[in-house]
């Protein structure tokens, strides 16, 4: 069976004064570093026998908009098996080239045999954020590109249907919750590391099953606070919305072990279970954190204290492997 791809080259350029943190504040938009959607230079035929583990990119025209995402295939891809897919969600002002540099998923790609796509949005995702006035976003419908991406990739590669999940950071994190709510009938799990649920996305909050959450954030997390800010819920109230929805009837706390006590901060791991079908919801609670992804410490990032006690990117994988959909619908 042949399939027709758009290959794209992922063009690569640095605005002057970019920025060496990640979600800045709007007023700060005219420094951020950016990627340009990628511009197609190849068009061909290719079987599926032809495709190769490492990076691929893409075009999608969607919604009447051009749309690009890069898809990681691991080490040891085979054509007649099927693999879970992760749905990484870059931050607000970021493209799928640097989130995937910061949170180096795709080393874990290889070890454990998943699939990447890293979609880019146009330029900030419509996850909910812009409830807040002072993170504007454009009217994209991008949890219909998502679907329309898994679409794509599946008839691609083909993958796992029943464990497709999407994990995000910051607007990402946001935007991950909104698939949960709008894209639950493909997604079996979801994980947000310093993102919650908006209001509009509360409102309009219709999971098609239990969803499994994963929930890192960090206490000093200056961008997107713990305790909430105008539009946003906060990861107490983000938390409680999905342990309601979920069924959960316990919950445990525990302290984790100050391994590494140069990054000033510590965990704690707040775990609700006895939930419908076992969809339990995990809060990794960084204290004195700042608003980065724990376990990924770049030179030079300013977002506050990263935490290396933990690994949010094993974290996340080791989780989403316990689920999948009970039938692909």
């Amino acid at each position: 069976m042949r399939f027709r791809f758009s290959y794209c080259l992922l063009v690569i350029f640095i605005l002057m004064g970019c920025s060496k943190g990640p979600d800045l504040l709007p007023t700060q938009t005219a420094s951020l570093t950016l990627e340009p959607l990628a511009t197609v230079t190849d068009t061909q035929e290719t079987e599926i026998s032809d495709i190769h583990p490492g990076l691929a990119y893409y075009n999608l025209e969607f919604d009447g908009k051009k749309r690009f995402y890069m898809v990681y295939i691991p080490e040891g891809y085979s054509t007649s098996d099927t693999y879970p897919l992760v749905i990484y969600l870059h931050s607000y002002g970021w493209g799928a080239q640097r989130g995937m540099d910061y949170t180096r998923l795709d080393q874990l790609a290889d070890t454990y045999g998943f699939m990447i796509a890293y979609p880019s949005a146009r330029p900030n995702w419509n996850s909910g954020i812009g409830d807040n006035p002072d993170w504007g976003t454009p009217d994209n419908d991008d949890a219909g590109f998502i679907g329309a991406m898994i679409d794509e990739i599946n008839q691609a590669y083909g993958m796992d249907e029943r464990r497709i999940y999407a994990t995000g950071y910051s607007n990402g994190g946001f935007m991950a919750y909104l698939l949960a709510c709008q894209l639950g009938h493909r997604i079996a799990a979801v994980a947000s590391v310093s993102g919650v649920l908006s209001i509009s996305s509360l409102n309009e909050c219709d999971p098609a099953h239990a969803m499994p959450i994963i929930q890192i954030h960090g206490t000093n997390d200056k961008f997107v606070p713990i305790d909430g800010a105008s539009g946003w819920l906060s990861v107490e109230d983000t938390m409680n919305f999905w342990t309601i929805e979920n069924k959960c009837t316990d919950k445990d706390l525990e302290v984790l072990d100050d391994i590494d006590p140069t990054d000033d901060s510590t965990v704690e791991i707040i775990s609700y279970t006895n939930c419908t079908d076992n969809s339990n919801i995990i809060y990794y609670k960084v204290i004195n954190g700042g608003h980065t992804w724990p376990g990924a410490d770049p030179p030079g990032y300013r977002a506050g204290n990263t935490n290396l006690d933990i690994d949010a990117s094993f974290l996340i994988w080791d989780f989403f492997k316990d689920f999948q959909l009970a039938q692909h619908n």
